[in-house]
């Protein structure tokens, strides 16, 4: 009879990912911070963030960092826009074991 094969161990949970922003309404060119925060048991293995609905390429590209398995990982970074309206600014993680993060998004609206 073929022997069973033990799947890698994985902790319970997936990591968490914490979006905070300075700032959700701001004007055109006014500077707002965008901060992540993640945690796992089994180490963060990195995060980034990206915007959506906003024609901005440096808000819409993504930006990461790589956590090396700190938990918490945290990061902070200054962004702006000249493109006015609404936007979602959306965040993940992934932990050193594989498992992504819910995804945590927050409104910002620019005028």
């Amino acid at each position: 009879m073929p022997q069973a094969v033990a799947s890698p161990a994985r902790s319970a949970a997936p990591p968490k990912v914490d979006l905070d922003l300075t700032h959700d309404l701001v004007n055109a060119g006014e500077p707002f911070t965008v901060r992540l925060q993640a945690a796992s048991d089994d180490g963060v293995a990195s995060m980034w963030w990206w915007a959506s609905g906003v024609d901005d390429d440096s808000l819409r590209d993504t930006h990461a960092v790589d956590c090396l398995g700190a938990t918490p990982c945290r990061k902070s970074w200054s962004a702006s826009t000249n493109a006015e309206g609404g936007m979602v600014i959306h965040a993940l993680a992934r932990d050193r074991a594989g498992q992504l993060s819910d995804e945590s998004k927050r409104d910002v609206r620019v005028r």
